[in-house]
């Protein structure tokens, strides 16, 4: 892509649990969203991270244009709902931020990595259908990044393409690399 990469992330309180590498998934998803800032800074792509949790519980960070001033980043890593896990609201707030920027700035082909370790149940047909639309027309890639979870349900029905946290810290290097090579 060449838009805005917009990370979704789940900061359920089931996120503290540990899992590979005795590493909470907390703690890996906040290094994934780390390293993509860091991805994003000399391509000048902005940088959105919504962290969610229960219904109502949406954290916003961004960092226009890849800037990552060190209040920003401390925003992000340090905050952690520890509540429940609802899916929509986080997601169509992603598809609104991706929206704007390609209406208004022209931002098309946009990167959503939607990281989580729960499976969720059926997303709504009206929210299925404004993410169908709004994808087509921004030409928006989803990452979905499984931390402790299958691949089955809301993760695998939205994104492109769904990889597994164990899968990316396996004894092969290449499997991390080729995530952030295709972001």
């Amino acid at each position: 892509g060449q838009g805005p990469i917009v990370v979704v992330c789940d900061e359920s309180g089931s996120m503290g649990c540990a899992d590979v590498a005795g590493g909470t998934r907390e703690a890996w998803s906040k290094a994934l969203s780390l390293a993509l800032c860091d991805q994003a800074r000399p391509r000048k792509r902005d940088f959105i991270y919504i962290g969610f949790g229960s219904q109502g519980e949406q954290h916003v960070v961004d960092f226009p244009g890849g800037e990552a001033p060190l209040d920003s980043v401390i925003a992000m890593t340090e905050h952690f709902f520890a509540g429940g896990t609802h899916y929509e609201k986080p997601l169509m707030m992603a598809l609104n931020i991706i929206e704007e920027k390609f209406d208004k700035q022209g931002k098309a082909r946009p990167d959503i990595v939607f990281l989580t370790d729960d499976e969720y149940g059926n997303l709504t047909p009206d929210f299925l259908s404004e993410w169908d639309r709004i994808k087509e027309k921004a030409q928006v890639k989803c990452y979905g990044i499984s931390l402790g979870c299958g691949y089955s349900g809301a993760l695998e029905v939205i994104s492109d393409n769904v990889r597994s946290l164990r899968d990316l810290v396996s004894s092969d290097p290449k499997a991390m690399g080729d995530l952030f090579r295709t972001i």
